[in-house]
């Protein structure tokens, strides 16, 4: 969360360079894609993460594990990224239990 807030300040900043954009825009992109990847797929840099045929799909279906085989190999499932996830924001785990994730999300 941190590095997204980060993100967030440089990119409001008014005196910013284009090569500087550029790369600030494929580190934010490796470090979102690794939030979401198996572990033994983590390694991998900008120009081969950019080559995943992420799939276009609605909530329901991301939210079921609906994705081609491709993509399958190399995401976790959504309960290993709540785990992960809570595992490092646990502050936020008493209220993340009281949502209910399912309702949220199938109205975006």
């Amino acid at each position: 969360m941190k590095r997204v807030s980060d993100y967030n300040e440089f990119f409001q900043n008014d005196q910013l360079f284009y090569n500087e954009i550029i790369d600030t825009l494929k580190e934010s992109y490796v470090m979102m894609s690794n939030s979401i990847l198996k572990k033994e797929e983590k390694s991998m840099d900008f120009e081969k993460l950019f080559q995943i045929p992420w799939e276009k799909k609605n909530n329901k279906e991301i939210l079921a594990g609906d994705y081609s085989h491709e993509i399958k190999k190399v995401l976790v499932t959504n309960k290993e990224f709540e785990t992960s996830f809570l595992s490092s924001y646990d502050s936020i785990k008493e209220r993340f239990e009281k949502l209910k994730p399912l309702r949220c999300l199938t109205t975006i």
